[in-house]
């Protein structure tokens, strides 16, 4: 809705059809312009009942151009539209012509923006509380350093791909960080550990990461591979925002056993005394 006079509706109708993504966009200047049309140029309808309904639509347009100062409803038939980009346009369109989005696509895409905003202050927050844990648990603040860019990395993956594949940052997106964040922790406090037995019994910190790896590594890899299997049967669906949750779940998965098995226990040598 605008408040707005009849020039306005139509130049905020104008700027709404060339947008990418709206299929079409109705107001009543557009019904009552092909109202003043079909009487001026005709033919004119055989029906009597059409011709006089087709004569009140422009016996009232003086009256409906006064009611634009208080609002008037334009209709917009939208395509796939993502939903930052539609939150976006909306707050353009108010901005610059005092419009007021509503409908059910605004404010679910409203939704969605403030979700994904939500989920990521709340992965950084999960993060800074796993890596708390993991030094509390390795004894050593070396330890939850360590930890970081073998978590990090499987994440930075993810990232990169998204931008390769063109995939938007959305609600459905910002979940898999996450639940990636826990499947990577889990193979790495399953490392951590082991390496802290394994250097109690050893003074050489290079056996102690090679025990680890032989150990250890076998059931790191194991259950990597066990949720790869798992999160590619979800490729096959043919709801979009699953199937996307599964491509960037691979990939984290991915790399978080590459981190797991190459990079942490590197880290470990470095890092932990």
């Amino acid at each position: 809705a605008t408040p707005a006079g009849l020039a306005e509706v139509r130049a905020l109708r104008a700027e709404l059809a060339s947008e990418p993504g709206v299929a079409r966009v109705a107001g009543p200047d557009a019904l009552l312009d092909a109202a003043w049309a079909t009487l001026a140029e005709g033919p004119l309808p055989e029906d009597r009942a059409t011709l006089q309904a087709l004569a009140g639509l422009v016996a009232a347009l003086p009256t409906w151009r006064d009611a634009t100062a208080e609002g008037a409803t334009l209709e917009v038939g939208l395509a796939d539209v993502p939903a930052e980009r539609l939150v976006a346009l909306g707050e353009r369109l108010g901005a610059r012509h005092g419009a007021r989005p509503g409908g059910e696509a605004w404010r679910t895409s409203r939704a969605l923006t403030v979700l994904g905003r939500e989920l990521a202050v709340g992965f950084a927050l999960a993060l800074g509380l796993i890596l708390l844990v993991i030094a509390v648990l390795g004894r050593s603040l070396r330890a939850g350093l360590a930890s970081l860019p073998p978590n990090l990395l499987p994440l930075e993956l993810v990232l990169g791909w998204m931008g390769l594949r063109g995939i938007p940052f959305t609600a459905s997106t910002a979940m898999v960080f996450a639940v990636c964040l826990g499947l990577a922790v889990d193979g790495t406090i399953h490392v951590l550990v082991r390496y802290r037995e394994e250097r109690g019994r050893r003074e050489d910190p290079r056996i102690a990461a090679v025990t680890t790896m032989r150990e250890s590594g076998r059931g790191v890899r194991l259950g990597g591979f066990t949720l790869l299997a798992g999160f590619a049967a979800l490729l096959a669906s043919a709801f979009p925002p699953i199937a996307t949750f599964a491509e960037l779940s691979l990939v984290a998965i991915a790399g978080a056993l590459l981190a797991e098995l190459v990079l942490m226990p590197a880290m470990l040598r470095l890092v932990v005394r």
